[in-house]
């Protein structure tokens, strides 16, 4: 039997929903795993590995990673909306590891032009206005 504890958000507080906003996915991206590690630590590591993933990633065969799995799940379910939940939804037996490596697909894809605009982002960086800044 798992002994994963109910997640208490009160403490950690709630996690913002991703609203498809393709500019904003790689710093959403970035503080989703840091939440995720707060809530479990071990999260990072597995969805480091499932990231790299071409195929379907099964369910786990580990009760407690398969907890994780499906707890993973719902919480992309609450945090995502439009067609990253689209993708949530579409993951057959509540896998939250396939369901992530579908959301890192589907906003970042692995074919060279993507690769291209976000380089072509990065060179024109916008850094805000001079006044904003403190010296």
């Amino acid at each position: 039997m798992a002994t994963n504890p109910v997640i208490d958000t009160r403490q950690i507080g709630k996690f913002r929903i991703f609203d498809n906003a393709q500019e904003k996915w790689s710093d959403w991206k970035f503080q989703f795993v840091s939440w995720l590690s707060l809530v479990q630590p071990n999260y990072p590591a597995y969805i480091d590995a499932v990231e790299v993933e071409t195929d379907i990633v099964g369910m786990p065969d580990d009760e407690n990673v398969k907890v994780l799995a499906i707890q993973l799940h719902a919480i992309l379910a609450l945090c995502t909306q439009g067609r990253g939940l689209r993708a949530i939804r579409s993951v057959k037996n509540r896998n939250g590891f396939e369901a992530w490596r579908q959301l890192v697909d589907l906003n970042e894809p692995r074919v060279a032009t993507r690769r291209l605009a976000t380089l072509a982002m990065l060179m024109r960086p916008e850094f805000g206005k001079e006044d904003e800044f403190v010296e």
